[in-house]
């Protein structure tokens, strides 16, 4: 009897795949400045940060961004109203920037603001050695408005707010963004990797 060897042919073809990710960056602004300063703080290398992975994305026909999400922000010094719109600004000057410097479409942006970022006051607060820290913290845990807590703790415990001025206060002063992107490449499945490797 004479054997006769029949193939089965198999479409082992790769498939796409999508794996969500994200980024994120920040900028520094001067005290009541909302216009981006390459030369300030360390803004010349968050830039270079910045420009290298929109750059990448640009190149990368396989990295789609769906979002971007801007938020501004302000240190609780100066008049709340004031604080309010300068954080405002900040997420507008870096919306402006990536739209201008890199092309983004402007569809896909969202801005929030933070008019003065308490928050991160507190954590400041609590992790530092200040002579007063219990006491400083009371007042921002409080009722106060925050035009009257910044007072409160500039007038009573005048050192320490130095201290925050020169510290906490500066690295407040920011717009950061996140974004959104997601990265599609070829995959195969155990049976099509196993079929590959045996006609290999």
């Amino acid at each position: 009897r004479e054997w006769v060897f029949n193939p089965i042919y198999v479409d082992a073809k790769p498939t796409t795949t999508s794996t969500n990710k994200m980024s994120h960056a920040y900028i520094d602004f001067p005290l009541m400045d909302a216009v981006i300063d390459p030369a300030f703080a360390n803004n010349t290398t968050l830039l270079n940060n910045i420009a290298k992975f929109f750059n990448s994305c640009a190149c990368n026909t396989s990295c789609d961004m769906t979002a971007i999400h801007i938020t501004g922000y302000a240190s609780p010094d100066g008049v709340y109203e004031e604080n309010a719109e300068l954080a405002k600004n900040r997420a507008e000057a870096l919306r402006t920037y990536l739209v201008s410097t890199f092309g983004v479409s402007d569809n896909i942006i969202t801005l929030s603001s933070v008019s003065e970022d308490w928050d991160s006051v507190i954590k400041w607060v609590e992790a530092s050695s200040l002579k007063n820290r219990d006491a400083i913290l009371a007042i921002i845990n409080g009722t106060m408005s925050p035009d009257e807590k910044d007072h409160a703790i500039s007038t009573k415990y005048h050192e320490d707010y130095e201290m925050m001025l020169s510290e906490c206060y500066p690295p407040l002063r920011r717009a950061t963004y996140r974004v959104d992107y997601k990265s599609c490449g070829e995959n195969m499945d155990a049976a099509a990797k196993s079929i590959n490797a045996a006609n290999a």
